[in-house]
């Protein structure tokens, strides 16, 4: 957590400005936002070369050849690839997923000041539906603490307290009432004051319709997907 991270919002496009609140003040933190549209979509931070984005793209459709619909396998195999190939004994991949097209989401996570991070749609050949986020971060390449995230999983540190916090929070911030748009403003809001409470740096991605996987690095057991209102939150601590 001393290193050097940056925090990063992608979310739907913006009609208008919105006001980002600062997240608690770790060291060397910054916060950036980053709108988009539907799915994951094409994004690349400064960090991602054009050898690393190719790369991406073959490990992606080597995985569905090799794996089919099968989710968590594709993840697997992505991330492994990724790991051998651009990670280190300090830092590696942090890979999601969502299965289905024109999805509304907004994700709010963290990575490193190098800024490897990259979110590619219409890529895949078998499953021309799914949408990738790739994001380096701190991390070693193996650990019993990454978690896979699939919809309606939970942690072993969620307990009633964190949930009903969660509840809470997303009670108050989420704007939508019938339709889940995933809400630029609720986005931060929430993730905000999921880090400022717990003094811990919370990643939080919202999906209009639950089809995010995640393979990811945790803390505490602390990572989960919930649906507390109308949208669909997959949520960790790194």
């Amino acid at each position: 957590m001393m290193k050097s991270i940056v925090l990063v919002l992608c979310a739907l496009a913006l009609t208008q400005a919105f006001r980002m609140d600062a997240p608690a003040n770790f060291p060397g933190q910054t916060t950036v936002s980053k709108p988009k549209s539907l799915t994951f979509t094409n994004y690349t931070g400064p960090g991602v070369t054009d050898d690393f984005l190719t790369d991406l793209v073959n490990f992606i459709n080597a995985a569905s050849g090799f794996y089919r619909d099968d989710v968590v396998k594709n993840l697997e195999y992505i991330k492994t690839k990724l790991d051998a190939t651009y990670g280190d004994s300090e830092q590696n991949f942090f890979v999601y997923v969502q299965t289905q097209q024109n999805v509304r989401f907004s994700w709010y996570v963290w990575l490193t000041f190098e800024y490897v991070i990259a979110g590619l749609s219409d890529v895949n050949i078998v499953n021309p539906g799914w949408s990738y986020l790739v994001v380096k971060n701190f991390a070693p390449p193996t650990s019993p603490d990454y978690a896979v995230i699939t919809p309606g999983s939970v942690g072993p540190g969620v307990t009633t307290d964190v949930s009903n916090f969660i509840n809470g929070i997303v009670g108050v911030f989420e704007t939508d009432t019938t339709t889940c748009t995933c809400n630029d403003q609720s986005i931060v809001n929430i993730g905000n004051t999921l880090i400022n409470n717990y003094n811990l740096p919370w990643n939080t991605i919202c999906d209009a319709t639950g089809v995010t996987t995640a393979w990811v690095k945790t803390t505490n057991g602390l990572w989960g997907s919930f649906k507390p209102k109308t949208c669909y939150y997959t949520l960790f601590v790194n």
